[in-house]
Order: C-alpha cells, then structure tokens, then sequence
C-alpha cells in the first residue's frame, strides 16, 4: 500500500485522504477500501496527489484508465473485475444481515462520528491531518451546515453520543463469540465496521474523549475491541499508535 502515481498498470489506486506513510487513513470509507483490498489480496497503491472524485468525495479508485467512485462502488468494481467476493459462505439471510450492518455503519454511524471528529479547530488530530487552519475552518463550516441537513446535528450532544454508543453496542451484541462479524472469517461488513473502530481508537476525537474516555471501546465493549485486534492483526500489524 505504498504511495506511488496514478500511472501504475494493472494495480488499483486509491484516491483519498493523503496521510503519513504507514497510518491507517483518517476517512472511515477510505480505511474500509482499503481494508477490504488488504483482505482480498488485491494489489493496491495510494495516490500521492489528493483529488475528489466526479462526485465530489474520496475515495475513489482508477485501474487502467477506469474510474469508480464512492467507496461500496469501488469495492462492487473490485469484486466483478478481480472475481473476488468475501460473502461468498454466507446464506441468503446472513447477507441481509450484514447489509444491514453495513448500512448502519456507513450511512447512519458515520454521522454520528463526524459530529465529534469536525467539532473543534483545535482537536490534535484534525490538526495533524489537516495542517492549515484556514482549511480546518472550511471544513468545519461545511459540516456545520452538513450535520444538521442530515439530521444529527438537530439533536443535543449527549443524544448524539447515546446514538454513537447505542452502534457500537449493537455490534458488540451481534458479535458475541464469533471471530468476526459473521462467523470465523472475515466478510465485507467488517471492513466498515472494523474501519469505524479504528478510526475512533487510532484518532480518538478530543471532545468523545472528553465524555467517554480515551479507552472507552477496550474498557466498555471488550469483546467489540478484541474483534478490532483481530482485524488490525490482518490489516495494520506493525501499527500501534498515532
């Protein structure tokens, strides 16, 4: 996953986030790609320019003069053009119910978590990715009109935290003994919920940490952060701090 041009043939690019050599990315959806190709064993670089997509977003990915844009389309182009496919055990009923997770994650929980990741100019590790203040403003002004369009930020700090929490719960629950997600192995819904938990514990926001902890997901959800463990072992091994 070394950062290179977009020139490279036949090997994937990822356009996202640009971040120090070696550290997972700060995006939510940029991690979950990037996991996701980590446990196909799909060859990929990051692209050393940062550029938004046609959709105005990252990440997206060119392969050979190809484009595709938003992370699930991405991972849905990787799957047909590489024939790779991580739910292939898994019964109609199972992949709804990891849908459902997925969706939880990436539609309603990333909301959640962007309420207290662009809550303060100040935060060390918005400033750490996003150097300039003047940058750092824009995007806080733009989550601030962002937040409550989508909804969550009409509601109160601590309702928005019971949300959060509430998520991660659910996933706790749902995991129970298994390995993974869905059972022994891992399968597409651990890419997001894996890269939403690691998002939280490698870049702790400073003011959730402030309400719950810096430890919250190892002290209250233990079974949540021995999953996370798993799945860092198979993606970032020699990570272990930011």
């Amino acid at each position: 996953m070394d950062s290179s041009s977009s020139s490279e043939r036949d090997t994937v690019v990822v356009h996202g986030m640009l971040v120090p050599e070696g550290h997972p990315s700060l995006s939510p959806f940029c991690l979950k790609l990037e996991t996701f190709l980590t446990l196909t064993k799909i060859p990929y670089v990051r692209s050393k320019e940062f550029a938004k997509s046609s959709k105005g977003k990252v990440p997206w990915i060119s392969y050979n003069g190809e484009e595709v844009a938003d992370s699930q389309f991405c991972i849905e182009f990787v799957k047909s053009k590489f024939g790779v496919d991580l739910n292939r055990g898994l019964s109609t009923e199972q992949r709804a119910v990891a849908h459902a997770f997925r969706i939880m994650m990436d539609e309603f929980h990333f909301w959640c978590n962007a309420y207290f990741r662009f809550y303060e100019l100040d935060d060390p590790v918005f400033v750490k990715f996003f150097p300039p203040a003047e940058l750092r403003q824009q995007v806080l002004d733009r989550y601030a009109q962002l937040l409550p369009a989508q909804g969550i930020g009409r509601h109160s700090e601590a309702e928005v935290l019971a949300l959060f929490t509430a998520n991660l719960q659910a996933a706790q629950d749902y995991l129970g003994e298994k390995a993974f997600m869905m059972g022994d192995s891992p399968t597409e819904v651990d890419c997001s919920v894996f890269a939403f938990l690691a998002v939280l514990i490698f870049y702790t926001p400073r003011q959730f940490e402030r309400q719950m902890g810096k430890n919250y997901v190892q002290e209250k959800l233990p079974k949540l952060f021995e999953y996370f463990l798993r799945m860092k072992q198979l993606t970032y091994p020699d990570y272990s701090s930011c």
